[in-house]
């Protein structure tokens, strides 16, 4: 999809939060939609999962998120950052609590690794909470190795359940 020149590129997005989760994932949607050059495409619903790690003190709820972009990916990490910034997202502790994770899993075909951002993202290919959430939106998802997201699910770890009564947040 061309537009004033420019490629946009499909970006799956992956949020999660175990501090007023269903407020702050919400929100974390509602101004992801509101970015430049940034159009909301789907959202999944809300999945319960079990925290990683000993940090966090409680469970966390998860979400998956596409979107359509023209900015580059340092650009939008940046974008996204500030959003957790704004919703009280402080880095103090690995795999502690947090007000609102967001994570670029993929981004169109690119592939990068730098200190500040590797795409796809590291973990995603093990980690239920992203790959169900994500299969929701696109049953036909695939790593940029062409792996079915569906074959990932079968080899990842840990307890996520889609919660009941819960649908896909609003732009």
């Amino acid at each position: 999809m061309e537009s004033q020149g420019k490629l946009s590129q499909r970006v799956l997005l992956s949020l999660g939060s175990n501090i007023d989760p269903r407020v702050n994932i919400r929100e974390a949607v509602r101004r992801i939609g509101t970015l430049a050059d940034v159009t909301p495409l789907r959202v999944s619903s809300l999945y319960r999962s079990e925290r990683l790690g000993d940090a966090a003190t409680t469970d966390f709820h998860n979400a998956a998120m596409t979107i359509l972009t023209e900015i580059s990916p340092d650009a939008l990490l940046t974008a996204l950052n500030a959003i957790e910034h704004e919703l009280g997202r402080v880095r103090t502790v690995r795999w502690g609590d947090r007000t609102i994770d967001i994570d670029i899993i993929l981004f169109g075909d690119i592939r990068m690794d730098t200190p500040r951002l590797t795409i796809p993202h590291p973990g995603f290919r093990t980690r239920p909470f992203v790959l169900l959430p994500s299969i929701e939106i696109d049953p036909t998802f695939h790593d940029i190795d062409g792996t079915p997201f569906t074959e990932l699910l079968q080899h990842a770890v840990g307890r996520c359940e889609r919660l009941e009564g819960t649908s896909p947040p609003l732009f």
